[in-house]
């Protein structure tokens, strides 16, 4: 009877117990919770250092682990790519515009900011054009262009009647006649263009890098504000398929499974955070979390704002009263 009267009582403290932290999780008594903690924690913070925490090594071996190990699924994926289908084909894109993105003086600003980086955009050009792809494209072109020009528009085709009905008939007979004769011009015209195409580039190069200047770049953003500016993003939208989006997801997959493969990725994470830690790993987190905008008032603010509400959600409270009734019998049941 003793042994049954000490298990009833232990269940009534445990059930006071219960009631008691469960009244610090809402109402007034949450409120006071964050006030404290929130007081406590910036206190701690204001005397102790990132080093004194956690060591430079533990948070590069966390990060690499993480990019490395955390998963993606195609189940994750899948969710990826429809909330970019959802974004896309939302209604409000029907109103939506660039303009309504973005100011206009802070378009101004970046192409500004982006016309300055001269010696990027001369080495960018140089790598086009020195291309094997541009160097046969702008062979053709001025083959085409010196072909088109022969046949229709020089000036004795032009100014003599005639001429040029003349020129073309002369040119069917003479491919009846011998049909590899024009195929061979067009090999020795290449050629020809071929044998002075770094003459072409460097021309090509230095009109591009004139017409690529600041002065020219602002008025080609002014350009494209005009013709962008009231484009709905619908419209936009209207060009990219269900399969487009699907594809590029699956094409960005691959490419981050690829990419946190590679040391590369992780040698510079290691550089930014040594140079994380040699710079703020001494200070105060307290100080450091201040200086980034987190004062003990915004989060306190915050906190008080949000926490009561998710904490209030019948499935969260009920959720969370098993857990803390579960912890709590285990201390009870083992006196």
């Amino acid at each position: 009877m003793a042994e049954q009267t000490r298990e009833q009582w232990l269940q009534e403290i445990k059930e006071q117990h219960v009631q008691f932290v469960l009244a610090d999780l809402s109402g007034d008594g949450l409120q006071r919770l964050i006030a404290e903690e929130i007081a406590e924690l910036y206190a701690w913070f204001n005397h102790t250092s990132l080093n004194e925490v956690v060591d430079v090594s533990q948070v590069k071996a966390f990060v690499r682990h993480s990019i490395k190990h955390t998963p993606y699924t195609e189940h994750f994926h899948a969710l990826l790519v429809n909330a970019v289908l959802a974004g896309v084909s939302a209604d409000i894109n029907q109103q939506a515009s660039l303009s309504s993105l973005i100011p206009k003086n802070e378009f101004d600003d970046f192409i500004v900011h982006l016309a300055q980086y001269e010696e990027i955009r001369v080495d960018f050009i140089r790598a086009l054009l020195r291309s094997p792809v541009y160097s046969e494209l702008i062979s053709d072109v001025l083959y085409h262009g010196i072909k088109d020009y022969v046949m229709n528009e020089n000036l004795v085709t032009k100014k003599v009647p005639g001429v040029g009905s003349l020129m073309k008939m002369g040119a069917k007979s003479i491919n009846k006649a011998m049909p590899n004769l024009e195929s061979m011009a067009e090999i020795a015209v290449k050629k020809y263009i071929e044998a002075n195409i770094n003459r072409t580039l460097e021309l090509s190069e230095k009109f591009l890098n004139n017409a690529l200047n600041a002065h020219n770049i602002k008025k080609a953003g002014d350009h494209f504000w005009e013709k962008l500016e009231a484009k709905r993003f619908s419209q936009v939208a209207d060009h990219v398929s269900e399969q487009d989006i699907e594809k590029a997801a699956a094409l960005a997959k691959k490419l981050w499974l690829q990419i946190r493969e590679t040391e590369y990725i992780y040698n510079i994470l290691d550089v930014v955070i040594e140079d994380f830690f040699s710079q703020h790993g001494n200070e105060p987190m307290g100080e450091l979390a201040e200086q980034c905008g987190f004062t003990r008032d915004y989060v306190l603010v915050e906190m008080q704002q949000y926490l009561p509400d998710a904490l209030a959600n019948g499935a969260v409270r009920e959720f969370i009263e098993s857990r803390v009734r579960a912890n709590l019998s285990r201390f009870y049941d083992s006196l």
